[in-house]
C-alpha cells in the first residue's frame, strides 16, 4: 500500500495533509503511516479514497494490479 499512496500523492500533487482533510481525517498522521507502510488501511479509509477519488481503480489501489483493456 506504501507505494500506491504514494504514487497517489504524486499523481494529484498533494501532501499527506491534504489527502487527510480532502478524505475527511483530522490528522495526515495515519496518512503518514500508510504511505511508510507502518500499517495496513482500515476498510473505511480505502472508501474514503474512492469516494474521494473516482477516478482511481479500485482494483489498484488494494492490489496494485493495473487492469488492461
Amino acid at each position: 500500500m506504501k507505494f500506491r499512496i504514494n504514487e497517489l500523492l504524486q499523481h494529484f500533487n498533494m501532501s499527506q495533509t491534504e489527502l487527510a482533510k480532502k478524505i475527511g481525517l483530522n490528522n495526515n498522521v495515519t496518512i503518514n503511516r500508510l504511505a511508510g507502510n507502518h500499517v495496513k488501511p482500515s476498510y473505511d479509509i480505502i472508501v474514503k479514497i474512492l469516494e474521494a477519488f473516482p477516478e482511481v481503480n479500485a482494483n489498484w489501489l488494494l492490489t496494485e494490479i493495473r487492469e488492461r483493456h
